[in-house]
Parts: structure tokens; sequence; C-alpha cells
């Protein structure tokens, strides 16, 4: 255990070797490694919260003459990361009205005869909610449920405790897993893709929109879904039958959460027209060919919706679904690190870094694009086991950008799997926030976390640099 005094040295040695260099008139290459250094370890340890941390760039590099401080604020106002900041608006809608909650168990209800038909259902739900809420928010919520559904089952004569605690082991699995899969098959669904997506339109101008997202992950995520089910059952067997009065249960708790209200209706109808102008953008578009539609817009026209004072209770104008005490609760951290990391990508490029390191990829001459996408991948898959993937995907996709620019291949294509594999951390509690939320329920052993993570982190793999990769090069060519 490092000790607190050591811990402090630790995080504070390359923030004074900076301040060293610079009074010693380093040159602009060794400063911007140096600062570089001093990010990523603090993100790593989160020595402060690590939006803070991302906003060093802003006082850092001005300070120190390295860059113009507009130059450096135009980072944190990319658009790409207002397609991000919309999706956080419309997850916190759905949470609040609880929305989530009832297509869980309204999804339960159609599903829940059989303990097969409960995993699924609980894969379904986490992994589609996960798509447009993160997945942090929809594994809290779907833990209690799980722990409602287990409770039912303990209770019940013809269920044994054995056979229910054998049946939690793949269920709680799945509940982490489904929510780390469902993130990748959106733009929105967790943060290194709109890292991923942010970088590519900074430094390439190269758009992926939200259905082409979704025909490039979607096919991989539904395949790796359907294996995680069968595999976990395998691998976990359980032997449970389902008594006939649990549908009468899942039908209890529906009903406690009352009628459907004008909230949910209203959030209900922002959310489907969301995410069918997403879908279906480029339909539109060539249908109404003048038209400025794009991701971003959508998803801030929705936040402004869900905002409006248009709802009535009691006779009364009230707020809309979201109000004041709302905007504190979205992640905002998250939005600063995404400035952060694009502020940093762009020193890193400027003081010529990202250059330097892509042109070791001179030494993958001769080899196949492919090759040097798994290579990537991999890399990124072993790292994200047991760092932060925003930290990582920040610092790393700038490098494999430019690695496939400097190679002639694209960059998209080469970075595509490698921002997939980010989110597909299955080994470790501490891999990614699902993993950790679940483990620290008490339900999951480490040794069942790593043993089903191992065969899962493999077939996440090829999945991503087959299927993805393929869909990838046709689709965007």
């Amino acid at each position: 255990m490092i000790k607190k005094a050591s811990w402090h040295i630790i995080a504070l040695s390359l923030p004074v070797l900076f301040f060293l260099l610079w009074i010693l008139g380093a040159s602009s290459y060794e400063l911007t490694v140096c600062f570089c250094g001093w990010l990523v370890l603090w993100w790593i340890i989160e020595y402060i919260p690590m939006g803070i941390t991302a906003l060093l760039p802003l006082v850092i590099l001005s300070l120190a003459g390295l860059e113009n401080i507009k130059n450096v604020a135009s980072s944190y106002s990319k658009p790409i990361l207002f397609l991000f900041l919309g999706g956080f608006v419309i997850g916190r809608a759905l949470e609040k009205t609880e929305l989530n909650k009832r297509i869980a168990l309204l999804v339960l209800k159609k599903v829940g005869s059989s303990a097969t038909g409960i995993l699924v259902g609980f894969c379904f739900v986490t992994a589609c909610l996960s798509m447009f809420v993160s997945n942090t928010a929809t594994t809290v919520l779907m833990l209690p449920i799980v722990g409602s559904v287990l409770g039912f089952l303990l209770v019940q004569k013809n269920t044994p405790s054995v056979e229910v605690s054998k049946f939690s082991t793949p269920l709680y699995l799945a509940i982490a897993y489904s929510a780390n899969i469902g993130g990748t098959l959106t733009p929105i669904g967790t943060p290194p893709t709109v890292v991923f997506l942010g970088y590519l339109e900074e430094l390439y101008q190269i758009q992926i929109g939200f259905g082409q997202w979704m025909a490039i992950t979607a096919p991989a995520g539904i395949l790796f879904l359907v294996f995680m089910i069968f595999f976990l059952q395998w691998l976990f067997p359980f032997n449970i039958n389902i008594p006939k009065s649990f549908k009468e249960y899942l039908q209890k708790q529906y009903k406690n959460l009352g009628k459907i209200t004008p909230r949910q209706t209203y959030t209900l109808v922002v959310f489907i027209t969301a995410a069918l102008l997403w879908i279906f953008k480029g339909f539109i578009l060539k249908l109404l060919p003048g038209l400025q539609l794009r991701d971003e817009i959508v998803a801030l026209g929705a936040a402004v919706l869900l905002f409006l004072p248009i709802l009535k209770q009691d006779k009364k104008v009230i707020s809309g679904v979201l109000d004041q005490s709302d905007i504190g609760k979205l992640p905002w951290n998250i939005f600063l690190l995404f400035g952060g990391g694009m502020a940093l990508a762009q020193q890193m490029s400027g003081a010529g870094i990202i250059k330097q390191i892509a042109n070791q990829a001179q030494a993958f001459d001769g080899t196949s694009a492919f090759w040097i996408m798994v290579f990537c991948a991999v890399a990124v898959l072993l790292l994200t086991e047991v760092m932060s993937n925003v930290a990582l995907v920040v610092v790393a996709l700038p490098i494999l950008l430019k690695m496939g620019e400097e190679m002639g291949l694209s960059p998209a294509l080469i970075a595509l799997p490698a921002t997939i594999c980010a989110s597909l951390a299955f080994c470790l509690p501490i891999s990614t926030p699902p993993n950790a939320i679940v483990f620290a329920s008490g339900a999951i052993k480490p040794n069942q976390m790593l043993k089903a993570g191992i065969v899962l982190n493999a077939i996440g793999l090829l999945l991503t640099v087959s299927l993805s990769y393929w869909l990838a090069t046709l689709i965007l060519g």
C-alpha cells in the first residue's frame, strides 16, 4: 500500500519536472511530452477528479506559452461533444421519469416464464437502455430489479436456495456485460466512441453518422449478446423452475409504478423522435437536401424540449420533464474530459509528438491493414482491463489515427475496432464501471468474473476485428 506522502510525491513529480523544464528553457516538444505524461498520470490515479484534470490544458498550455488560450478553449466546444451532452440529457429524463424501470418490467413480463427467458430479458433491456443511458446508470437501475426477482424466487417452496444462488451468478454477470456491450452500439452509448468520433471529425473532417455507426456495430453486438447468454448458461449451469406466480409478481411490481404519466409520455415521444431522426437522417437528407440536419442538432433539440415548461399538474403550469436541479446531475466531468483530451491531442499534434510516434509504423511495412488493426485492438483491450477506458482512448486514439494515415491506410478503419474494444473489458472488477458495480454488490467472486471474462474478451475481439471491421470497410469505404 502506497503511503499518503509517497502518493503525493508520485503525483506531483511530473508537474515539478514540467516547471523545471520550462524555467530551463526546454523546447515545445519536451514540455509537451512532460505535460502529456502529467495528465495521463493524474487521469490514471485520479489524483483530482478527471474532469478537473482535463481543465489543465487551458491553464498550463497558455501559461507556458505553448498555445494561445483561444485555440485551447476551442477544443472544449467541438460539435461531437454536444451530441454526447444531448444524450446525457435524454438519459437523465429516462431515469427521472422511471421510464427505464417501466420498460424493464414490461419486457420481463413478456419473457419471464422461464429462467432462460428471465436471463434473456435482463440482457435485452440492459443492452437497449445502455445504448442511450450511461452504462453505469443502467447497471445501477437493473441491480435492484435483479435483487427483487431473486428475492421472490428464494421464498418459493419449489425453488431451492442453492439453485437460486447458481442462477444469480450468470444473471449478475449478464447485467454488467450487457451494459458494456450495449454502450458500443450507438455513438452516445459510451465515452470512448464520442472521443473517437470527435478526433475523426476534428483531425480528418470525417463524419460517421448515428445510423452508420449502428450499422457497423449492431450486427456484431447482437451476435455477441446471443453468444454471451448461451456461454454464461453453459459456464454457470442452473436448474430452476419459475413458478406461475412470478408473472403475477411482475404484474404487481409494474402496477406499483402507477399509470403512465404525461411526463413519461412526453419523454417517450421526444426520445423516439430523436432516435428515428438519428437512424434515418441519411434518408431524410435525400428527401430534403437543403436541410442542415446533424446528429448534434437532434440531440440538443431533444434536450431543449425536455426542459420546456409545457406540462401541467393540478391545473398549474410547472417545469418540464427536467428542471434546474437536473443540470447539476449531468456528468459534466466526462464532458470536460473530452475537451481536455482534444486539447491534449491538438498540442501533441502541433509539437510533432503524434507524427514521430506514428513514424514508427514504418516497422509494419508489408503488414496488411487488417493485422495492424488487430494489433491495435488487442493492445487497447489489454490496457483497458487495468485503466480507465476514457483516459486510454484520449491519449491512444490520436496516435492510432495518425499511424494509419502515415501508412496510407484509412484512419477510421485502423482505430474503430480499438475504440470498440476499449469498452469490451470483462475480466476484472476495475475494468469498467458496470463490472465494479456488480462486483460491489457481493454477488460475484473475482474468479467467476475472470473465468467468464477471458473467453468473452476473446469473442468480443474476434467479432469486432472481423464483422465490425468488414462492415466498416463496406460502409465507410
